[in-house]
């Protein structure tokens, strides 16, 4: 599934318009207020929702949480409320007719992996959400995000409770060190973190703007960063196409959103693994 990412309401609205052109399958919307709802646009962007949808066949839709929704609480209280806000959106997104709500892992390390299960479990335990939190790698140092070892033993220890699953960025892999050149490369990467890579379903294929290793979240067009058009290839070559391709790269113009989504079409078409198409 290719997919784009819009960042506010007008642009969803715009997207009705010219979803044909772009002939994508799944959409996500980044807010950067919490949510921008109110009880007058909340029935609007249902319809919306539904139009896609049902008119012009989109299969899934996510939400991305904004920036002061990161999971980064230094302090048990603050990552309680975290939780508890999430939930909420969560909530809202399966009200909406949403598939899943995206969230930046970003608890630092110095909290225990144990401990941070046992907070979400005390947010969560007497009313599991209908819809998936998918926890995306962050480019943070000392993060729980950024490791994908401690990720991948987070992952699994929280899922016991809540329906969780994985979102890898690119661009955040590679701006911390993680290197997928080539198939082998990648292939070497996927073997190392199984049950992460597993759990994964949502993909955001950008070009990284800054160097390997930099720790800044600079995205970049596709085919114009430091990844480059192979290895971006090599690492869709590891997922089938149930999985949603999303881009988050920079946009000007509309021009932007076709060019960069034609790329990604013809890189997953061409990369990925036959034997896993349904």
């Amino acid at each position: 599934m290719i997919g784009i990412q819009v960042n506010t309401l007008h642009e969803l609205e715009s997207l009705v318009k010219v979803t044909d052109i772009l002939q994508i399958d799944v959409l996500q919307l980044f807010l950067k207020i919490p949510f921008e709802f109110s009880r007058k646009n909340f029935f609007h962007i249902q319809s919306i929702f539904n139009t896609l949808k049902k008119t012009y066949a989109i299969k899934k839709i996510y939400i991305h949480a904004p920036d002061h929704l990161l999971l980064n609480g230094s302090g048990r209280k603050s990552r309680i409320l975290q939780w508890k806000r999430l939930k909420e959106m969560l909530n809202q997104t399966s009200y909406l007719g949403g598939d899943g709500v995206i969230a930046h892992l970003q608890f630092s390390e110095h909290a225990t992996i144990h401990e941070l299960a046992e907070e979400s479990d005390m947010v969560f335990w007497n009313q599991p959400p209908s819809i998936p939190l998918v926890l995306e790698n962050v480019i943070k140092q000392h993060s729980i995000g950024s490791n994908l070892a401690m990720m991948s033993d987070f992952i699994r220890l929280i899922r016991q409770s809540l329906y969780c699953e994985v979102c890898l960025d690119t661009a955040h892999l590679y701006q911390t060190g993680y290197r997928f050149h080539d198939k082998e490369e990648a292939f070497l990467l996927k073997e190392a973190h199984p049950y992460l890579f597993q759990h994964t379903t949502v993909l955001h294929i950008n070009d990284s703007k800054m160097p390997i290793n930099s720790h800044l979240d600079w995205h970049e067009h596709l085919g114009r960063g430091y990844i480059g058009l192979g290895s971006l290839g090599a690492f869709i070559s590891l997922f089938d196409h149930s999985k949603a391709f999303i881009i988050e790269t920079p946009k000007k113009r509309f021009d932007d959103f076709i060019a960069n989504t034609d790329i990604l079409r013809r890189l997953v078409s061409g990369n990925i693994k036959t034997e896993s198409i349904e």
